[in-house]
């Protein structure tokens, strides 16, 4: 069998970009994150690696040119998500302190 040219170039296999990461600057912590925590102390280094990727995102939706390119509607709705989230979980998050507090009043 004899193969014919079909006068297309052969194509080049396509190189595959590897997307930057949205927030470098939390690499660290996500390697730290990718271990389960097996004592106390690994769980408080989570808990202060979390809060820190927290407030990351939060600076990040409330920066305007945070999410530049997109819509309008798309940053509204981002932010409504974002605050449903919030809301969410400060609450079962601020009764704990609360509790703790009780237990250990007199």
């Amino acid at each position: 069998m004899r193969l014919e040219p079909t006068g297309k170039s052969p194509r080049k296999p396509r190189a595959f970009a590897r997307l930057l990461p949205l927030f470098p600057d939390l690499e660290p912590l996500n390697d730290l994150l990718r271990t389960p925590p097996r004592t106390t102390e690994d769980r408080l280094l989570h808990i202060e690696a979390l809060g820190r990727r927290i407030e990351s995102y939060v600076r990040f939706i409330g920066a305007d040119p945070g999410m530049v390119g997109s819509s309008v509607e798309a940053k509204e709705l981002a932010i409504a998500v974002f605050h449903a989230c919030l809301a969410a979980l400060e609450p079962p998050l601020g009764l704990i302190p609360k509790k703790l507090q009780r237990q250990q009043a007199p």
